[in-house]
C-alpha cells in the first residue's frame, strides 16, 4: 500500500490541476495557487538526439535543467546541460493564455496573478529560456509597473536583465525600474537612473521618461528655470509620432515657466500642447495651472500679472541643457 501512496497523491493533484486549467483560471487565484499548480504539470524535454522526456521540473543545478518522473512507486531524476537540449515544452500555457487574454482587454490587474505565477515558475529556469519563454516576464514587469508593487518590478527586472536580447526588452525593463524608484520616492536613485536614461536614449525616440523624471525632480526642488529647460528637451526633438510622457514635459515646463512668471512661455506651450492634440495630465501637482490656462479668461488674468521686467526666455542649446541635468538636487 505505502507503494502506491505516492501514486494516489499524484493522481490527486493531477485531477485537481485539470479542474483549475478547466476552469479557465478565474482571476481570482493567487499567484501562490497558480504556482502550486504549474508545479503539479508536466514539462517536456526533447534532446538533440530526438529521445523525449516528461517529467516534473526540479529546478537548475549546477547548469542543469533537471526533471523528475514517477516509477516504480518512486522517483526518478533527469538532467539535461543546455546544449543538450533540443526544445523544451513549459507547463504553463493555458496560464499564459488567459493572462494574454486579459491583456487583449485591458485588464491588466486580472493579469497579474496569472503572469506572477509564471515568473516564479520561469524565473529559475532562465538561462535555458527562448524568448518567447521569457516574454511573460518581461509582460510581468510591464504590468507590475502599472498596477502592481514597485518592489516586485525592481526585482523582475533585476534578474531578467542579463538575460534579454532585444532592445526593445532592454528598454520596457530600463522604464520600468525608473518608474518604481519614482514610485518609491527614491529620488537619488532615481535621478541617477534618469541621467542614463537621458544619456543612452535617441533623441528621436518615441518615449520622453528620463527627461520627465529629471525635470519633475527639479520641478519639486523649487527650480523652475532647471525643470522648465529639461522638460523642453523632449519637445524640441519630438516629431508627429506619439511620444509617450510629452504630455508631463508640457505640463511642467508650463508649471514651470508660470511659477517663474514667465506666462506669456507659458501660454504658447499651452496652446501648443493643445495643437499637438496632448491632453492635460491627471496630477494633482499641475492642476490648478492646467485649469488657468485651459480657460481663456483666466489665460488673460495669468499673462497680466507676469512682471513688467520678467526675462525673456534665454535660448539654451543642448550642451546647456545636459549642464542643467548634471547639477546635484538640491
Amino acid at each position: 500500500m505505502n507503494r502506491r501512496a505516492p501514486h494516489r497523491r499524484r493522481l490527486a493533484a493531477t485531477l485537481i490541476v485539470a479542474a483549475l486549467l478547466a476552469s479557465r483560471l478565474s482571476a481570482q487565484e493567487t499567484p501562490g495557487d497558480l504556482q502550486l499548480a504549474l508545479a503539479s504539470e508536466a514539462a517536456e524535454v526533447t534532446t538533440k538526439g530526438g529521445r523525449k522526456f516528461r517529467g516534473l521540473l526540479d529546478g537548475m543545478r549546477e547548469g542543469r535543467l533537471w526533471i523528475k518522473t514517477a516509477r516504480d512507486g518512486g522517483e526518478i531524476g533527469y538532467s539535461f546541460a543546455p546544449g543538450e537540449i533540443g526544445a523544451l515544452v513549459l507547463p504553463g500555457a493555458e496560464v499564459e493564455a488567459r493572462a494574454n487574454e486579459w491583456l487583449d482587454r485591458g485588464l491588466a490587474a486580472e493579469a497579474l496573478p496569472l503572469l506572477e505565477a509564471l515568473g516564479r515558475q520561469r524565473s529559475r529556469y532562465l538561462p535555458i529560456l527562448n524568448a518567447g519563454q521569457r516574454r511573460p516576464l518581461v509582460r510581468l514587469v510591464r504590468v507590475s509597473d502599472a498596477v502592481g508593487d514597485p518592489y516586485t518590478t525592481i526585482g523582475y527586472a533585476r534578474v531578467l536583465e542579463p538575460h534579454v536580447e532585444s532592445e526593445e526588452e532592454r528598454m520596457i525593463l530600463r522604464d520600468a525600474v525608473l518608474n518604481a524608484h519614482m514610485r518609491l520616492n527614491l529620488k537619488e536613485e532615481a535621478r541617477e537612473l534618469a541621467e542614463i536614461w537621458c544619456r543612452e536614449a535617441d533623441s528621436n525616440g518615441t518615449s520622453a521618461l528620463g527627461w520627465m523624471v529629471l525635470a519633475r525632480l527639479a520641478l519639486d526642488g523649487n527650480n523652475v528655470e532647471r525643470a522648465r529647460w529639461i522638460a523642453l528637451q523632449p519637445i524640441a526633438f519630438s516629431s508627429h509620432r506619439p511620444t509617450a510622457h510629452l504630455d508631463v514635459c508640457y505640463a511642467i515646463a508650463i508649471t514651470a515657466a508660470h511659477e517663474g512668471g514667465d506666462g506669456d512661455h507659458a501660454r504658447s506651450l499651452f496652446i501648443e500642447m493643445r495643437e499637438r492634440q496632448l491632453d492635460w495630465p491627471r496630477d494633482e501637482r499641475y492642476a490648478e495651472v492646467g485649469a488657468i490656462y485651459s480657460d481663456p479668461d483666466l489665460r488673460m488674468r495669468a499673462a497680466a500679472r507676469v512682471k513688467a521686467d520678467s526675462p525673456a526666455p534665454r535660448p539654451r542649446n543642448f550642451e546647456h541643457i545636459l549642464k542643467l541635468v548634471a547639477q546635484p538636487l538640491p
